[in-house]
């Protein structure tokens, strides 16, 4: 079996779960990468264009195992498909399947992998930016301005994890910042920046754990503008999305051919700290969170139980 998920050059945290993760869950799934058959994890990755791209209605099998629908064109799946569980309600509802099969993001499951109790803190706020708005500001000069911990995606695992649980409060614009925080039981406030930021795919984790979403939007300022080029093809589809052509994604495209000024990078900053002292905090409650760990965790076990006995190669 192999990992299909969305490889990030410079490293995406929420992505990069799943070769930590799911290797030490289930020892023995990955050893034949060869065999056609696909484990689809976390990651918003169950869309036509994935399944076309990586050519997945040809492969032995497809196991999807809590990812979450895309929001462009619903994936239409054949037999080979065989679906254990969904991040929500969206992606249940995109996929054509049974509530039923809607448990939460597989990231929860870090919980039987991490140390989380009473973690020493070091940080009283930290701030994850999008791993994408990373080309737009430099987060660590924001943040030292703020006088915060800025904690980046594209880090590692170990030290991603290591920096959240050191945080007293975890402000978030990175979806999986605010999915692992709410997992280890870390405060977090969720915020858009980038234009491209997709509420919609915060719904689709967040009625899973019965919360209602609050996200506050930030200013968009750009210390690294587009290039000519990057600059005209924005211009273009964000032209012909008011056309109706193209994905919706399209219309969310930033706009971003100048740098921005000190006085626009202050704002920014009060921005963040009116969000550290007024934001609404979010946290599912102990129950709920137990709830999802231990069904994801049943969920998986069969899973595994079913590959280990050649359900997936016959």
């Amino acid at each position: 079996m192999y990992l299909e998920y969305c490889h990030s050059k410079l490293g995406n945290f929420g992505d990069d779960l799943n070769p930590w993760m799911f290797p030490k869950l289930m020892p023995k799934a990955f050893e034949d990468e060869s065999d056609k058959v696909a484990f689809l994890g976390i990651g918003t990755i169950l869309d036509q264009k994935r399944i076309d791209r990586s050519n997945l209605n040809a492969n032995r099998a497809n196991i999807v195992f809590s990812s979450g629908a895309g929001f462009g064109t619903p994936p239409a799946i054949n037999d080979s498909w065989h679906i254990y569980c969904v991040r929500g309600e969206h992606t249940a509802r995109q996929l054509g399947v049974d509530a039923s099969k809607v448990i939460a993001d597989g990231a929860y499951l870090l919980r039987n992998l991490v140390e989380y109790r009473n973690p020493v803190k070091k940080h009283k706020i930290a701030f994850i930016p999008h791993h994408s708005s990373e080309d737009f500001a430099d987060w660590q000069a924001i943040c030292d301005q703020c006088g915060i911990k800025m904690i980046t995606a594209r880090q590692p695992v170990d030290s991603f994890l290591e920096e959240l649980l050191a945080s007293e409060l975890v402000i978030t614009e990175a979806m999986h910042g605010a999915i692992v925080s709410d997992a280890l039981r870390v405060p977090w406030v969720p915020v858009s920046f980038s234009p491209k930021f997709m509420p919609e795919k915060w719904r689709d984790f967040t009625r899973a754990l019965k919360m209602d979403l609050e996200v506050t939007p930030l200013p968009f300022v750009a210390h690294y503008p587009l290039n000519l080029g990057q600059s005209v093809e924005h211009g273009f589809k964000r032209g012909m999305s008011k056309l109706g052509v193209g994905p919706s994604k399209w219309a969310r495209l930033p706009n971003a051919y100048t740098k921005a000024t000190p006085a626009q990078i202050d704002g920014l900053c009060e921005a963040i700290m009116a969000v550290s002292r007024d934001g609404k905090v979010h946290q599912s409650s102990d129950a709920v969170v137990e709830e999802v760990t231990e069904r994801l965790a049943q969920c998986l076990d069969g899973l595994y139980a079913d590959f280990l006995a050649g359900k997936f190669h016959k």
